[in-house]
């Protein structure tokens, strides 16, 4: 796998604000733009995830100074699996002609539809614009895809450790159209290979556990070292249990830093700046991070 020589990371989606030197607004989901140099000193830029409404996500671009005559400068979309938290922000950017057929990289089951039944039935995945432009425009594989020099998009994610039980709350529909539940395959992560350093990971929800992304990106990059992990890690209903073991794994993954947001829930969030407080980077909306991180 090649290497980035440095990476910018820029939140402008997620459930709450880090910084209020701007007007920015949160709401439930998230959204990170990517910045990277290669060792050809090419810069790409990668969006991944897109939020629920677009307009937050264009706001808070805005604002921090990431749209530039009425355009985002990606060349690249990433979602991360199929909810509309993640993906509900691409109708807004197609109907606002922010993007140009951007291509989008996402697991071929990104584009199926998911309801929840309770307490009152509802459709939890991708608009039918979004699935309608990926399907037009998208780069569907299973398998771990370099995206960009030094980024992998780590395709269906090897779920081996059954301490990461996966909440199954809403259902797809079989071809005999029968409800059955949604295990979320789709659910994926990106790796940044940055040189001299090590992995940066990047997670959407972490439905398929974010230790066993931890453990699935070093496997396909072949990257043993972790810099950081930043994201969605699913923990908002876990328990102490679950919590601490996810704990003390990231401790023996020797990850350098921790950047946990969005889904995470504030017990979790508490316990890793508890217990990894030298390690632990709080993030929000308007949150820019430069990697290697400087102290």
């Amino acid at each position: 796998m090649k290497e980035v020589i440095n990476v910018k990371i820029f939140i402008l989606v997620d459930d709450r604000i880090a910084t209020f030197r701007k007007r920015l607004i949160a709401e439930h989901g998230i959204s990170v733009l990517i910045k990277t140099i290669d060792s050809d000193n090419n810069i790409h830029n990668i969006l991944f995830d897109t939020g629920t409404s677009g307009f937050v996500l264009a706001n808070n671009a805005k604002e921090m100074k990431l749209i530039e005559k009425e355009k985002m400068n990606i060349e690249l979309i990433v979602l991360s699996h199929k909810h509309y938290d993640h993906t509900g922000g691409l109708s807004y950017l197609i109907e606002k002609s922010l993007i140009n057929e951007v291509p989008v990289v996402c697991h071929p089951e990104c584009l199926r539809k998911a309801f929840v039944f309770e307490p009152k039935a509802f459709m939890i995945s991708a608009p039918h614009k979004v699935v309608k432009y990926v399907e037009e425009n998208g780069i569907l594989t299973k398998r771990p895809i370099e995206i960009s020099p030094g980024v992998m998009f780590l395709g269906e994610i090897k779920r081996v450790f059954p301490e990461e039980k996966i909440t199954l709350h809403s259902y797809t529909f079989t071809e005999d159209g029968l409800p059955k539940l949604d295990e979320l395959r789709d659910d994926s992560a990106l790796a940044i290979n940055v040189k001299n350093k090590g992995l940066v990971i990047i997670t959407g929800c972490s439905h398929s556990g974010v230790i066993n992304i931890i453990n699935d990106a070093i496997n396909k990059t072949g990257v043993k070292e972790v810099y950081m992990v930043l994201g969605g890690f699913h923990l908002i209903g876990a328990d102490d249990k679950r919590i601490s073991w996810t704990i003390r794994k990231f401790q023996e993954y020797n990850v350098k830093y921790v950047a946990p947001c969005h889904c995470t829930g504030l017990r979790a969030m508490s316990e890793f700046y508890t217990k990894m407080a030298s390690k632990f980077i709080e993030i929000g909306v308007g949150s820019v991070l430069k990697i290697p991180i400087e102290i």
